[in-house]
């Protein structure tokens, strides 16, 4: 639920809260620090969650160019299971590195993403989706 998503007339505070999970992914850098935690698991995680947050952002405004609902759903689901497989890589790719940072990477972009998915069901009336 990026800007792209939104009516450009949307309240501030509903644009903002379109960004909660970015913003908590921010707010966890110094918990890392502090707590000791594997800096590569902030990075892997955050870097994962936000590049799969872009390429479902583009996927998104491909599909809404769409006429027919087949390849809306087509380019739609593609992309869900394209950003699985990714997501699961990277993770993988990050605990093969160091075993500590990949769960933390995996507990981190479960985090941002359970923020995003509630976000953007409790936001969907102020967005203006028609799909």
């Amino acid at each position: 639920m990026g800007s792209s998503s939104q009516q450009p007339s949307a309240p501030l505070v509903v644009r903002l809260l379109g960004y909660l999970d970015i913003t908590f992914l921010v707010c966890t850098l110094p918990i890392f620090l502090g707590a000791n935690l594997p800096l590569l698991g902030w990075a892997g995680g955050s870097g994962i969650y936000v590049l799969q947050r872009v390429i479902s952002e583009l996927l998104q405004s491909s599909a809404n160019k769409l006429d027919d609902l087949t390849g809306f759903l087509g380019v739609m689901m593609g992309g869900v299971i394209a950003r699985g497989f990714l997501v699961a890589i990277a993770i993988f790719g990050v605990g093969m590195i160091d075993g500590d940072a990949g769960a933390a990477a995996g507990i981190l972009f479960l985090a941002a993403f359970t923020i995003h998915l509630t976000m953007s069901l409790i936001m969907k009336p102020y967005t203006g989706k028609k799909r």
